[in-house]
């Protein structure tokens, strides 16, 4: 098994060192699902940018494969509902 530090294992290590290292004393409160109200408003922050940043050159040929998928997995279903009758 190969135990390199690969760049991926190497950011998932740096996060989990971040999380580890994080202390909820910091003066905010408490918010929902343990976050504190400082990290609850940046990570909506952040949310937000992402949500207002324009799409991506390939966006539309993703969006016509998730259809195409969708409709293909929709028709293979209701085949094998008929099947099964």
């Amino acid at each position: 098994m190969n135990h390199a530090l690969t760049p991926r294992r190497s950011l998932f290590m740096i996060m989990a060192l971040a999380i580890a290292g994080c202390d909820s004393a910091s003066g905010d409160g408490e918010a929902p699902a343990g976050l504190t109200e400082g990290e609850r408003d940046r990570l909506e922050a952040a949310a937000e940018r992402l949500d207002n940043r324009p799409p991506g050159p390939g966006a539309g040929d993703a969006a016509a494969l998730e259809a195409e998928t969708g409709d293909r997995l929709a028709a293979e279903q209701a085949q094998q509902a008929a099947g099964e009758r």
